[in-house]
Formats: C-alpha cells, sequence, structure tokens
C-alpha cells in the first residue's frame, strides 16, 4: 500500500511540473518585451492562418453564403404551418406531423 502511495507521488511530482515552467518562460518573455529599456518593444509576428480546405472550406463558403432565417416575408411562410403543443413546449410545424407526434395543433 505504501509503495502505491509513493509511486502515485513521485509519477504526480515528475509530470506536473512541465506545464507550469511552460507558463513561467512565457511570462518571462512577456515581461521582458514590455519592460525593454526601448519602452513596448514590438510583439512577435505571428504565424499566418492556413485557410481552410477541402470539406471545412466548403462548409465555411455554405454558412457564408446563407441569408438570415429568422426574417421571413410576407407570403414566405406556408399557411399549414401551425403552433403545436406537445409535452416538451410550442413549436411550430406543419399540422399533419403535429398530430402524427401527439401533439394539439393551434392556429
Amino acid at each position: 500500500m505504501r509503495i502505491r502511495v509513493l509511486g502515485m507521488a513521485f509519477l504526480a511530482a515528475a509530470l506536473s511540473g512541465c506545464w507550469v515552467l511552460d507558463e513561467l518562460d512565457e511570462g518571462n518573455k512577456k515581461i521582458e518585451m514590455y519592460t525593454s529599456k526601448g519602452g513596448m518593444a514590438v510583439e512577435p509576428e505571428e504565424e499566418p492562418v492556413a485557410l481552410p480546405s477541402g470539406k471545412r472550406q466548403r462548409i465555411g463558403e455554405y454558412f457564408a453564403n446563407q441569408k438570415n432565417a429568422r426574417t421571413l416575408t410576407p407570403g414566405q411562410l406556408s399557411s399549414d404551418i401551425v403552433s403545436c403543443r406537445l409535452d416538451g413546449g410550442t413549436q411550430f410545424m406543419k399540422q399533419a406531423e403535429c398530430l402524427s407526434r401527439g401533439g394539439v395543433p393551434k392556429g
């Protein structure tokens, strides 16, 4: 039992310091950058972000070209859409779908 506890304590102590030291190094770099003799030094340039390609690019283009679906112009809404009272609350759907799901159509 003591060997397990000592082993776990050793592993925890050995593995926990890596990220702490990385954070301290980053903090020291920022402190040196802003406290240099020349005033505020220029931040190092970040690498350019690669544009997505393939499927991710197509998904981004799809959503960029979509219109705001929250606004409907008159005549755009189908007349067979009703508010449907279900167990979970009120949803808007076709009257036949409301009845098939066991809801109560209104409107």
